[in-house]
């Protein structure tokens, strides 16, 4: 299946069709989506981590075919109701992950290239990982020393046989995101004790640093928005929590930047699903101007709302072969 998108991608861009797109959505806002960029190679490749050669080579792309803009170009055009540059791009990066500094930033200054950071406060300058990351690799050493996933709760059922790394990983993290945080501790702790001994996740997991962020603030190429305080998918948090993971961010992160902060972005993202309309309507009465999804859409300034802002996802499998990313940037 794989193989053959790739075939119809390549048939598609050969036959222009990325470039009628591109035109066609001129008007329209292009906001790419990334996590980390890597120089490490990861067996099996991690979604998150882009390699470094392939992030290269997508900047090079996108600068040549879009008017890549600052965040607050962006929010200055939603807020004043301003139309934007044709073929206007964003260049957003989630989470926080050091390699945004050591990785990506050096390159995006080397290109003359903006970009945004969407920060989980609670995470920055502290040694935490998030539970996602560390399942992955507990997953992979589980897989690797043949033990029984199926053995573990939050496995059973109609998993995937336990050959796939990658599979299992979709399956238990998918089924992991909806439950409450308290049993997804429990589910994590079991994990651990089954997995045995542990090594520390690649530096690649590691979190920003206040000193990394400030020096990256004053260097004009790159802004901050918020990306909650812990990472908590809005649907599954009390009301009473809003505060703690929606405004107080928005002010901490503004007393430490020394500016407004006005853009959020949801984690997971899915509309309806990971966040509705009332999480948009406490947005903006914290102050927030814009938020960014994950839903894959171009967005247009006046006809669609600013807290909902779609983005095309980067990550290291098919979304990023390069036929392919061509057709889904352009609005295909």
């Amino acid at each position: 299946m794989v193989l053959i998108k790739k075939i119809l991608s390549n048939i598609l861009v050969a036959c222009r069709i990325d470039y009628i797109l591109r035109y066609a959505n001129r008007h329209k806002l292009l906001v790419v989506m990334y996590h980390g960029i890597t120089r490490e190679n990861y067996d099996p490749p991690v979604w998150t981590q882009l390699p470094e050669e392939i992030f290269v080579e997508q900047i090079r792309f996108l600068k040549s075919e879009y008017n890549i803009l600052s965040l607050s170009e962006v929010i200055s055009c939603v807020r004043h109701g301003e139309e934007l540059p044709d073929r206007a791009a964003l260049i957003t990066f989630d989470d926080g992950l050091q390699n945004n500094y050591s990785v990506a930033f050096p390159l995006l200054r080397q290109h003359e290239v903006p970009a945004a950071i969407f920060l989980t406060m609670d995470f920055m300058d502290t040694d935490k990982v998030f539970w996602f990351d560390e399942l992955f690799f507990l997953i992979k050493k589980m897989i690797k020393e043949g033990k029984d996933l199926g053995k573990i709760d939050v496995c059973r059922g109609s998993m995937p046989g336990n050959d796939n790394v990658w599979d299992v990983y979709v399956y238990t993290v998918n089924k992991m995101k909806r439950i409450s945080e308290n049993d997804r501790n429990l589910m994590m702790d079991n994990l651990r004790r089954n997995a045995g001994s542990r090594e520390p996740l690649p530096d690649d997991f590691k979190m920003l640093t206040w000193t990394q962020v400030l020096e990256m603030e004053k260097s004009d190429i790159i802004e901050f928005g918020v990306h909650t305080a812990g990472h908590s998918i809005l649907t599954n948090i009390n009301e009473g929590d809003w505060g703690k993971e929606i405004r107080e961010p928005r002010e901490r992160l503004s007393r430490i930047l020394g500016r407004e902060v006005l853009s959020f972005c949801y984690p997971n993202g899915k509309p309806e699903i990971d966040f509705n309309e009332r999480h948009v309507e406490y947005l903006k009465k914290c102050g927030y101007v814009c938020a960014f999804t994950t839903e894959s859409s171009l967005y247009e300034t006046g006809k669609h709302t600013p807290y909902r802002i779609g983005r095309i996802p980067a990550g290291n499998d098919l979304t990023s072969y390069p036929a392919r990313f061509r057709l889904s940037v352009s609005g295909m």
